[in-house]
């Protein structure tokens, strides 16, 4: 008997966590420090280009079915373009993997786990999605459904007791810079819309089509 596919719901909270921990985590500080108080017009500035390639990925998505990319490509442009795709594809899941850990063991150093080596919580990392990975997507798409309730709870429970420190008229005035900061900022804002376009490689091992 095969197991179960995750469903389009559990494979949606996965890709709200990587996406979350990019953009949240990674991102928000380098869009602050380049658009200033105006980060959030950036933010304004770039849903224009996530609509178009929300779409983009919309219909990527109908045309590859159940398959993977590699499989597509191989099928309509040869082999050795599917052969250059997953080796560009693996390179690419390699450094993402790289960055994502260094980042994320250097902001849990720096702000609770100063007295830890960094090198002990990146085994400990790589061992919990190693063994995650192994156990396959259903198993990945079964965790995103424990911790994704966790993370948003925490995370509304930080924005209301921080509340009262909150001053929303440093916000003014605006674009007191002009406008290529907040050009700059919408750059770094797009940039966690490459986390969406791991949909097209976890599609395959869903059992309905997104």
């Amino acid at each position: 008997m095969k197991p179960m596919k995750p469903s389009f719901l559990q494979a949606m909270m996965l890709i709200m966590l990587s996406v979350g921990l990019i953009s949240h985590v990674l991102i928000i500080p380098a869009l602050l420090a380049a658009a200033k108080r105006d980060a959030w017009i950036s933010v304004l500035v770039s849903a224009g280009p996530f609509l178009l390639f929300v779409l983009m990925l919309a219909y990527v998505s109908r045309h590859l079915q159940h398959q993977t990319l590699h499989e597509w490509f191989t099928d309509r442009l040869g082999r050795p373009v599917g052969l250059l795709l997953k080796i560009t594809n693996s390179l690419f899941f390699l450094s993402v993997i790289y960055f994502t850990l260094h980042d994320t063991t250097t902001w849990a150093k720096t702000n609770y786990l100063q007295d830890t080596p960094v090198i002990a919580t990146s085994i400990a990392l790589m061992a919990a999605c190693g063994y995650t990975a192994y156990k396959g997507m259903r198993a990945m798409a079964f965790t995103a459904g424990l911790l994704l309730p966790l993370v948003v709870l925490l995370g509304f429970y930080v924005s209301i007791v921080n509340m009262q420190y909150k001053d929303y008229s440093r916000l003014l005035p605006l674009l007191e810079n002009g406008w290529p900061p907040i050009l700059k900022g919408s750059l770094y804002s797009l940039a966690g819309l490459f986390e969406l376009l791991f949909i097209w490689y976890i599609q395959p091992h869903l059992k309905s089509r997104i």
